[in-house]
């Protein structure tokens, strides 16, 4: 016998016999023995026992449960699985339909583990690894419109890791990422073509950063808890950079020494933005 068959019967042997052991102990107590006496109350023999109608139950319902092998498990109009088994449980390839989510590919002791491809009811898919039902590993996931795309690492259903993730408006972020929040050192493209490099923390940007602007300047940046702290721009005609701007120093409008970039459109936009944080 192949291991698995062997250990398929061994483990329905074991059973088995734990049922029979607990209907001689505590099962009901049959009036006729075998063989045709009447004895009331006399206790049950294996042969009685065997020949019961509980007993030939229990057997069936054991059976089903540690069915091992390629099956289809029907749900009436909610869906079905479709895929193998070992032990009453789904272990190996599968597909699974129910309630219009659907999942193909591999399970592990009932729980999607190993590469697989999942869409939800609003369309959005995630195909990559998995790991005791929660994606993990490398995969990528997606919108129905494809216009809101992640691809990269997971960890325990969250982006976790390196990761690249495309917003619908054209934004982009690429990255290190912890517990589904930028964490560590990325870049955000904006769509109109300037960029941000820095280092992020829990989601929010902290410490240094530079900004580069599409018409080639650029700034160096220094956050505290996502707030703008400290600028210094590069200027373009004199090929070097200006004196460093603290937050502290200024007013709304500016220092009276030199209008400052900090809390101009052209700053806010990317003080006020943060981090979008992602599940």
């Amino acid at each position: 016998l192949k291991s698995a068959e062997f250990a398929e019967q061994s483990a329905g042997a074991v059973a088995a016999s734990v049922i029979m052991t607990e209907y001689l102990m505590f099962g009901p107590k049959p009036k006729v023995a075998i063989g045709g006496d009447r004895k009331p109350n006399q206790p049950a023999t294996w042969g009685t026992l065997l020949h019961s109608k509980e007993f030939k139950e229990q057997m069936e319902n054991l059976k089903d449960a540690a069915k091992t092998g390629f099956f289809r498990e029907e749900y009436g109009d909610e869906g079905y699985f479709e895929g193998d088994f070992l032990y009453g449980q789904r272990h190996g390839k599968g597909v699974h339909c129910f309630r219009n989510f659907f999942f193909e590919g591999e399970f592990k002791w009932g729980k999607m583990e190993g590469k697989g491809k999942r869409i939800e009811p609003d369309g959005s898919e995630y195909v990559g690894a998995w790991k005791e039902g929660r994606e993990h590993g490398f995969g990528e996931y997606r919108n129905k419109e494809s216009t809101f795309k992640y691809t990269g690492e997971w960890r325990c259903g969250k982006r976790h890791g390196y990761g690249k993730q495309e917003y619908e408006n054209r934004d982009v972020y690429e990255g290190e990422w912890e517990d589904g929040k930028y964490h560590g050192r990325g870049t955000y493209y904006y769509a109109n073509a300037d960029k941000f490099t820095g280092l992020w923390t829990h989601g929010v940007k902290e410490g240094d950063g530079t900004l580069f602007f599409s018409d080639g300047s650029h700034s160096r940046r220094v956050y505290r808890n996502g707030r703008l702290d400290r600028v210094q721009d590069f200027d373009l005609q004199s090929g070097k950079y200006s004196g460093v701007v603290r937050r502290e120093d200024v007013s709304e409008g500016g220092s009276k020494s030199r209008p400052t970039i900090i809390g101009s459109p052209r700053v806010e936009r990317v003080v006020g933005d943060g981090a979008k944080s992602v599940p």
